[in-house]
């Protein structure tokens, strides 16, 4: 028996509370990471809403999150490739099961003495490959995309390069939103 003076207990941590919601959405917290993330930021708690508050639902400002930017995760990425021969050639490759929205990136030589004089990208499950830049030949490129370049997984970023005399590594440095592909 508990005393009604006695404050309730708190609330447990996250990944251990039962989300009833989710049982009648038939959705589980701890496998649906954007769920539980919801639960958490607008508190959510068990029982039916008081009937004599739900006619205040109309007038009042409603929380609204974009479920899809609580799953981004904006990082930094570095793809190392070595070469030693001019070609075509992927420089960034977008792994299966992710999907990379590109804001900008730079591509580096670091050893050896290639060049390259055009860049671009191909999308793999069409086999279609679309030029992003031709310049005169470099060892260096930084790009500011004036809209951002979705790659889905396995989708490259390459380079044209046009001498090489000896061989080294392309330096790709990218700046991506990552999001789970399906």
């Amino acid at each position: 028996m508990t005393n009604w003076w006695y404050p309730p207990p708190p609330p447990a941590p996250l990944g251990q509370q039962e989300f009833p919601l989710a049982d009648i959405l038939g959705l589980r917290a701890d496998v649906d990471e954007a769920f539980a993330r919801l639960y958490d930021r607008f508190s959510v708690e068990a029982g039916a809403p008081d009937l004599r508050k739900a006619s205040l639902l109309v007038p009042t400002i409603q929380p609204i999150t974009s479920m899809d930017t609580l799953l981004v995760d904006h990082k930094g990425i570095l793809e190392i490739t070595a070469y030693s021969s001019a070609g075509v050639m992927a420089v960034a490759t977008v792994p299966v099961g992710e999907r990379w929205t590109v804001n900008r990136f730079r591509i580096a030589r670091s050893g050896g003495d290639g060049t390259f004089v055009e860049l671009f990208t191909t999308d793999t499950s069409e086999g279609v490959t679309v030029d992003l830049d031709s310049f005169g030949a470099t060892n260096i490129k930084l790009m500011r995309l004036e809209q951002p370049l979705v790659l889905e997984e396995r989708d490259t970023l390459d380079i044209n390069i046009d001498a090489v005399t000896s061989g080294g590594n392309w330096r790709c440095h990218l700046w991506v939103a990552v999001e789970k592909a399906f």
